[in-house]
C-alpha cells in the first residue's frame, strides 16, 4: 500500500509497526503479571491485595 510512495514511507511504516508491536507486547505482559498477582492474592485469602488499585502496581514492581 505504501510501496508506491517511496522508500522513506515504506521504512516509516515498518518502523512504526515494530514500535506498536513492542508496546502491545509490553501491555500484554503487564496484564499477564496482573493475573498472576491477583490469583496469588485471591488464593491466599488476601482480598485487599487483589484490589484493582494495587494489582497494576505490583505487576510493575515485578
Amino acid at each position: 500500500m505504501v510501496g508506491r510512495l517511496g522508500a522513506l514511507a515504506f521504512g516509516a511504516v515498518g518502523l512504526a509497526g515494530a514500535v506498536i508491536w513492542e508496546l502491545t507486547y509490553a501491555g500484554f505482559s503487564i496484564l499477564m503479571i496482573v493475573g498472576v498477582v491477583v490469583a496469588h492474592g485471591y488464593g491466599a485469602g488476601r482480598k485487599e491485595d487483589v484490589a484493582l488499585a494495587h494489582a497494576p502496581e505490583f505487576s510493575l514492581l515485578l
